[in-house]
């Protein structure tokens, strides 16, 4: 049975999708609105992009990120999750995700739209310690990769997040943890000995 441009309309409407043609490279672009024959996407990059509606399922891709910690814009650290009341839209957008932060008091949280969504999709993680300090000096934390992220602490040299929940502290390199059932977590990270290094 095909899909009718209203159910279409009602899964995809305001959600951020990616354009894949055999002639492109996949594009990431929000589906704005439609009419009988065709579906309205726009970007930052193309403007307006009209693809007809019988020729849809052939050049949309549904993705979400990955459920994590992400560098976005240039404060801190977000944390993108899912919103489950609103898991029948089928692609990222505004009612079925979120991001949170770690510390409420120090920045807004961003809004899921193009420009966070494309940062998300093209996740930056610092590659040695040297280039985390850098960050945490530049943006008062980082995330180091979808689990572990590192603020700033008042009283130490680093706190430790394990998501948006702060799990311990870094001082001298040591990691003391304040939360014990993700050890081996930490440990799988950072290593046996709970320090923080360059490896």
């Amino acid at each position: 049975m095909e899909e009718s441009l209203e159910d279409f309309l009602k899964k995809y409407k305001g959600t951020f999708v990616f354009l894949e043609t055999a002639k492109e490279k996949r594009r990431l672009v929000e589906f704005v609105t439609a009419d009988e024959n065709s579906l309205h996407f726009t970007s930052p990059e193309t403007g307006s992009i009209l693809v007809r509606f019988d020729n849809a399922k052939k050049v949309i891709r549904t993705v979400f990120p990955e459920v994590g910690l992400y560098n976005i814009g240039d404060t801190l650290f977000v944390d993108f999750f899912r919103v489950p009341e609103r898991q029948w839209k089928r692609s990222p957008c505004r009612s079925n995700c979120a991001f949170g932060i770690p510390l409420h008091n120090t920045m807004a949280t961003p809004t899921i739209d193009y420009n966070t969504m494309s940062q998300a999709f093209a996740p930056w993680y610092p590659n040695s310690k040297e280039e985390a300090e850098k960050a945490i000096a530049e943006r008062g934390g980082v995330a180091l990769n979808t689990q572990f992220g590192i603020t700033l602490s008042d009283t130490a040299d680093y706190n430790l997040w394990y998501r948006l929940s702060c799990i311990g502290t870094i001082k001298d390199n040591q990691i003391k943890l304040n939360y014990i059932p993700l050890t081996q977590e930490v440990k799988d990270f950072f290593g046996e000995n709970l320090t923080w290094t360059n490896k």
